[in-house]
């Protein structure tokens, strides 16, 4: 992908509110946040050595971070990037530590220079245009020089990085969730629609029901304090009404495809069942420290890609990012309603991707 076509696309995964006080400060910061991720993942590889096995993957994703925020701010200064490069092909796929260091060095750099311009990146005033356009060029060289050390390049970077931002920002939750049974017999297929009813007992405990049939065990918080964890195989539901997938609800509804003795083992076994039960345990603590996305429907590309990482081996790796953050939102959504409520019902529809709550009396 060319630079010039990469800058483009970068512009529709833009989400910062520009033209607002703090709005140039977001791709500065990152910038920054990038820079120090570059530099652990080296400090990694000059300590760890070939025991370090994804060093190239998460470099190069590191280089692509940085790489979209540079083009986005040199957009707000009016610079179109034209970047192009000589290739070296008799340069050895892998060259010396230092000098790969001694490029990022030169990239680091750089960085307070491109801070500097703070001020006109937030009035869109490109002052020194010239001077300034030659400072994103140098960026960009650094960037494939470090790139290229090992033999890739920053058209590459640039390829990558936008397959990154594009599935992590833009996806249709229009379309159906996936069908991971549809050519199972229909007692083995887990229901697209249906209602599921969360109940209090009289011991203060939560239960599901579905058509009056209890669905798994009495749950608490299991902790200290009023957490709300009780209420966390909402984000179970949200995993088959968003993702269409979920190994422990299709235990329990006893739908495991057992007509396929491998895929009841792999993908409806309990490893599978671990897998999820982990996925939920992370979105549970990242939503509770984030105040259960009350205020903000933002979700950390961080989460989204450990999330991916544990589910890399089962069915559910061929869903996108943003099929993960949808589905987090949704389920974070309906928790807080259950929270609020505590009894309610949720009506799921995996061929639109939604739940929704309706308040039941206790």
């Amino acid at each position: 992908m060319k630079l010039s076509e990469y800058q483009l696309k970068a512009l529709e995964t833009d989400n910062i509110i520009w033209g607002e006080d703090f709005s140039a400060d977001i791709p500065l910061l990152g910038i920054v946040g990038e820079i120090g991720s570059i530099s652990t993942v080296l400090k990694k590889w000059q300590r760890d050595g070939v025991s370090y096995g994804t060093f190239e993957q998460d470099l190069f994703e590191e280089l692509g971070d940085v790489l979209w925020y540079v083009v986005i701010v040199a957009h707000h200064l009016g610079i179109d990037i034209m970047f192009e490069y000589d290739v070296d092909i008799d340069k050895p796929i892998y060259s010396s530590q230092e000098n790969v260091f001694k490029e990022f060095y030169s990239l680091s750099k750089n960085i307070p220079i491109f801070i500097s311009l703070r001020d006109e990146i937030s009035k869109g005033a490109n002052i020194s245009y010239t001077k300034n356009k030659d400072l994103v060029e140098d960026i960009l060289l650094r960037i494939h020089n470090i790139s290229d050390h090992f033999n890739s390049d920053i058209e590459s970077i640039a390829d990558a990085n936008y397959r990154k931002t594009h599935d992590f920002w833009i996806g249709d939750t229009l379309t159906k969730a996936h069908c991971f049974d549809g050519l199972c017999p229909n007692y083995e297929r887990m229901p697209r629609t249906f209602e599921i009813d969360v109940i209090e007992t009289i011991d203060t405990k939560i239960l599901m029901q579905i058509n009056g049939v209890n669905v798994g065990d009495k749950l608490t918080d299991n902790s200290y304090n009023d957490d709300g964890y009780r209420f966390h195989d909402v984000f179970h539901v949200a995993n088959i009404a968003a993702l269409g997938w979920s190994p422990v609800f299709r235990r329990m509804l006893h739908r495991k495809r057992k007509s396929d003795a491998l895929v009841d083992e792999v993908q409806d076994g309990a490893r599978a069942a671990i897998i999820e039960e982990l996925v939920v345990n992370q979105i549970y603590n990242y939503v509770r420290d984030h105040n259960y996305l009350a205020t903000s429907d933002k979700v950390d590309a961080g989460l989204i890609k450990s999330i991916t990482d544990l589910v890399r081996d089962v069915e559910v790796s061929i869903c996108k990012p943003w099929e993960w953050r949808h589905c987090i939102i949704e389920g974070c959504r309906v928790f807080r309603e259950i929270r609020k409520h505590q009894v309610g019902r949720i009506s799921v529809d995996s061929d639109k991707r939604v739940m929704k709550f309706t308040p039941l009396s206790k």
